[in-house]
């Protein structure tokens, strides 16, 4: 708490300080800011421009190492996390099992290995493809993060912890409306990702679909037979994602449009007030265009919401029905015990977790009751 505190507060300061200087041909902050894609030099960085107005050159010096220390600092923690990650999944099998090996160091080196070679590729795809998939990585994190929050708040719930169940629901809340900023971009403004991130975003969930199917087929201990939820609501947000992907792409389209009648208005020289009222007329009409497009899609996501609600109601009750008769075949009508099919499907569990090394300590009673068929044909 005492590093997210002050790492929020250093970044508060450096916002402020940036605002309280600016070059003076310019009559406010506001000015210099929205003029910036024709500055070049240190005045383009408005943060480093502060700096230099203050402190001169040994400020701009001390901005440039805190920002590599936090370059640094930023991509260990984000390894360290990742290795981590991949070493529990590398446990768990969900990865190959050399990922959850520890070396010497009490680190895992190959899931270490692993990261820091994909991370060397990414910069050869260019500042542009890098922009797409830091906005892909965003909607991960708010779902991660909304997720976790949901089951933070399940958890209270068993413990009847009322302020972490309040937490939870907050920070599940905040996610879904930042989830929804993200994804419905044109209801608060012009849009904040490309086209090109929501066709990302799709690409790499239908390569997740696919990893999970595989780990579907490898579960022989049927340890993710529940999570088929998990990927139908990811199934949903694929499909709902793709329509925000089409309307964007109208919209891109329609942009495209317009660049070119302008510069066919330009390239005349024409500028008689006929041609720009036509070109008023024009955008007007494209405008009117974009209206309707986005009533399409939100119509359209009405629907398929309500068809998603649907689908996993009766998902709800098919899976009550499978719980049941589970609960049926691995129970003994008679005196209420497990069955020896129960008995089975734990014993094929234990063996799962002890080639894991995940087995916790646990017991086996062998017991026999004499005369229990007579009694059974007798009494019952």
């Amino acid at each position: 708490m005492v590093t997210i505190t002050s790492t929020t507060l250093l970044y508060l300061f450096i916002t402020l300080l940036s605002v309280t200087a600016y070059p003076s041909e310019y009559a406010s902050w506001l000015e210099y800011i929205r003029d910036l894609d024709h500055l070049e030099g240190i005045k383009a960085l408005p943060a480093f421009y502060a700096a230099q107005h203050y402190l001169g050159s040994l400020g701009v010096g001390l901005l440039m190492a805190s920002f590599l220390a936090l370059i640094i600092t930023s991509l260990i923690g984000n390894i360290t996390a990742l290795s981590r990650l991949f070493h529990a999944m590398g446990k768990d099998r969900i990865l190959p099992a050399r990922f959850a090996e520890i070396n010497a160091h009490g680190a895992p080196g190959n899931a270490i290995r692993l990261i820091v070679g994909l991370s060397l590729l990414i910069p050869f795809l260019g500042r542009t493809a890098i922009g797409w998939i830091v906005d892909v990585t965003t909607i991960g994190a708010t779902i991660i993060y909304a997720f976790v929050s949901a089951s933070a708040r399940k958890l209270a719930l068993k413990r009847s912890d009322r302020a972490e169940k309040w937490t939870g629901t907050i920070g599940f809340a905040l996610m879904i409306i930042y989830l929804l900023y993200l994804l419905l971009p044109n209801l608060v403004s012009r849009g904040s990702m490309a086209k090109e991130s929501y066709f990302l975003f799709i690409v790499w969930s239908i390569l997740g679909f696919l990893f999970f199917r595989n780990i579907l087929h490898r579960d022989k201990a049927r340890r993710f037979s529940e999570s088929v939820i998990v990927w139908m609501a990811l199934l949903a947000l694929v499909l709902f994602i793709a329509l925000i992907w089409t309307q964007q792409s109208m919209i891109s389209s329609n942009q495209v449009m317009m660049d070119h009648i302008r510069e066919y208005y330009t390239v005349s020289g024409d500028a008689s007030q006929l041609r720009l009222a036509d070109e008023l007329f024009i955008g007007q009409q494209m405008n009117e265009l974009e209206k309707a497009n986005t009533q399409t899609i939100l119509m359209a996501t009405g629907m398929f919401i309500f068809a998603l609600v649907i689908m996993l109601s009766n998902y709800s009750f098919m899976n009550k029905q499978t719980k049941e008769s589970q609960r049926i075949a691995n129970t003994d009508p008679l005196t209420g015990v497990k069955s020896k099919h129960a008995y089975l499907m734990r014993e094929k569990e234990l063996d799962d977790e002890i080639s894991r090394s995940a087995a916790k300590g646990f017991s086996v009673v062998v017991c026999n009751v004499n005369g229990l068929k007579f009694i059974n044909d007798t009494w019952a």
